[in-house]
């Protein structure tokens, strides 16, 4: 089980993993936070109340690969692609790996990431 407990003890939140879970990175994001699943390879986003809120369940990599994630805030949406390529460099024009491309769905504020 995963809690979320403020600062002065209160469990504001609890959210159950499956059993064979081994969660052993929780990254403190905006508003979220985002537990690393080492043992099955996956991420989960809570919200600030412990609630699974989004799911990635087929990381790339070997299982067992990660134990923590880091994030970015993006604030300029002119100079950074939606999706980034593999090399890093930027794709062909009209594409979401080129900066020129307009967002889609539109960014939202503090919207990052995750890495």
């Amino acid at each position: 089980m995963l809690e979320a407990i403020s600062n002065s003890g209160v469990v504001i939140g609890s959210v159950n993993v499956p059993l064979g879970s081994s969660v052993q990175g929780l990254t403190a994001a905006p508003w979220s936070y985002i537990a690393s699943d080492t043992s099955r390879n996956r991420l989960f986003v809570l919200n600030v109340f412990g609630n699974i809120i989004a799911k990635c369940p087929n990381l790339p990599g070997a299982v067992g690969g990660i134990t923590a994630v880091a994030y970015d805030n993006i604030l300029d949406y002119d100079q950074v692609s939606q999706l980034p390529t593999e090399n890093g460099a930027w794709g062909d024009p009209g594409t979401p790996y080129h900066p020129d491309t307009l967002w889609n769905p539109s960014p939202w504020m503090m919207r990052h990431n995750i890495y």
